[in-house]
């Protein structure tokens, strides 16, 4: 997969398109085509990544055209995906440093969820004023989400406590999905140019200490002050921390040579209770960063 992306640019395109097509029906396909523009981008430098992503938004905004879509819409929508993933890929190229790629995507994030809140008076009203919110609404009615004996101001209540965590919650995915796509990009990387360079690395991977002590600060101003800023940037920061959390495991397993059975039930975990496991992940990823219990383990090792 990896070796038919670099071929050459005809093929990297028909690959990434593929996969972006693909991913209106299974949307998880758009991790493939992310990390095939990071990949190019990683190897070739940012130039390249944009050309091949431009080229590549351009066809599916052609594309659009059958279905009466708006090609422009469409260019611009591609872009929006792929412009963050060419500038994550090209810090990670530049630094090999995955503690800087994920500060400046956690300093995104946040610099996004304070333009939200800037311009957006009520969140609240704003998202229920989209189209999508109403959707929502009636879909939930459908399949009786909320229990027929719930009071009707319970929940309503609760509705209106939904669009308060939505702008951190949308931070939060988009910072997943763009993880992800840098880790798989780098694999690729490390497949072809690097065999076993990856493993390491991921085993490594820090946030590092100056996040980590934002990221406690503004923990304690959410629950401390309610903030909703606060509680959204919370959201976007834990989402980031919870892959420092993972490679925290991965590292203490392999250093401690313990049974990989620790991984998957640790993996399960995470697919049967999400959150609960990725808010604990988290916690362990940002008081790594303040601890570095990696090196300590190396230190009494050696």
């Amino acid at each position: 997969m990896a070796k038919f992306i670099m071929v050459g640019p005809l093929q990297a395109i028909g690959f990434i398109l593929l996969f972006a097509i693909l991913s209106v029906f299974l949307p998880l396909m758009s991790l493939l085509s992310n990390a095939a523009i990071g990949l190019i981008t990683l190897r070739m430098g940012w130039q390249r990544g944009l050309m091949i992503a431009t080229v590549s938004s351009a066809v599916l905004a052609g594309l659009s055209l059958i279905t009466q879509a708006d090609p422009l819409m469409g260019f611009v929508l591609s872009m929006m995906v792929w412009l963050p993933v060419i500038a994550l890929a090209a810090v990670l190229g530049n630094t090999v440093s995955w503690s800087r790629t994920l500060s400046v995507l956690l300093g995104i994030a946040v610099v996004g969820i304070l333009l939200f809140h800037l311009n957006v008076g009520d969140p609240v009203k704003f998202w229920q004023a989209q189209p999508a919110w109403q959707e929502f609404v009636v879909l939930a009615d459908t399949m009786k989400v909320f229990p027929a004996d719930l009071p009707a101001e319970d929940k309503q209540q609760i509705l209106d406590s939904i669009p308060t965590l939505l702008a951190g919650g949308i931070a939060a995915i988009a910072s997943i999905l763009l993880i992800l796509s840098l880790l798989l990009a780098r694999h690729w990387q490390a497949m072809l140019y690097n065999p076993g360079g990856f493993s390491e690395e991921w085993r490594q991977l820090n946030v590092g200490k100056i996040p980590a002590l934002l990221m406690v600060g503004v923990i304690g101003l959410a629950i401390m002050g309610k903030q909703p800023t606060a509680i959204d940037v919370v959201f976007a920061g834990l989402a980031i921390f919870v892959f420092q959390g993972l490679a925290l495991m991965h590292s203490v397993v392999g250093s401690l040579q313990q049974h990989k059975g620790w991984l998957v039930g640790m993996y399960v975990l995470l697919f049967l209770m999400p959150v609960q496991v990725g808010i604990l992940l988290a916690a362990f990823g940002i008081i790594d960063g303040l601890a570095d219990f990696r090196s300590q383990i190396k230190a009494r090792k050696s």
